[in-house]
């Protein structure tokens, strides 16, 4: 009889125990979509990238300040329009503790971080002869963390400005400032093919 009646703290984690599981599940099913959307980008990038001349795409590193942490990552780079600017980023940070909020909810774990993003840019000047180019940036991303079953996290939006800083004709340096984003400081450098 004892063993058929549950402890009040046998179902409070029995509760927890469902409702972590229930988060994990649909954690991964926006990992999931994101994923397909990441892809579904690249893969129609692949015909419109084809279709560039010399000095539409770019590749890049940068480095990012955030609340997660410090962060190190890449990005491509290419222009759909002469002002219309699209970018992939993703960004590993090496911080493994975090005291973060992100779109109203605080999050605090001891866990590894990682961001991938969709970017828009509006640049304002497509003269190639330009040294100081800046930019808007309008972009959704998801903010991840751990893997396997620790995997989940939280889509995040970024809204801010930056500017190219060319060096030579095919390599900038960057820096960045966004609202309501992970890592709200980036500084980089692109080179443009």
């Amino acid at each position: 009889m004892k063993n058929q009646i549950q402890t009040a703290s046998e179902v409070k984690y029995s509760s927890r125990t469902s409702t972590l599981a229930h988060e994990t599940r649909k954690n991964k099913q926006r990992l999931a979509v994101l994923l397909v959307v990441i892809a579904a980008y690249i893969f129609s990038a692949a015909d419109v990238l084809a279709q560039q001349t010399k000095g539409d795409i770019a590749v890049g590193a940068h480095f990012s300040i955030g609340t997660a942490g410090p962060g190190f990552g890449g990005n491509l780079r290419f222009n759909a329009t002469d002002h219309v600017r699209l970018e992939g980023l993703f960004t590993i940070f090496a911080s493994n503790t975090v005291d973060i909020e992100i779109n109203g909810e605080k999050i605090q774990e001891d866990t590894k971080w990682w961001n991938a993003i969709v970017n828009m840019h509006y640049v304002f000047s497509n003269d190639t002869q330009k040294k100081f180019v800046p930019y808007m940036i309008a972009g959704l991303g998801f903010l991840g963390k751990g893997s396997g079953e620790d995997a989940g996290g939280l889509p995040v939006i970024n809204i801010g400005a930056g500017a190219d800083l060319k060096v030579v004709s095919n390599f900038a340096l960057n820096f960045e400032l966004k609202l309501r984003a992970v890592a709200p400081v980036t500084i980089g450098a692109v080179y443009t093919f």
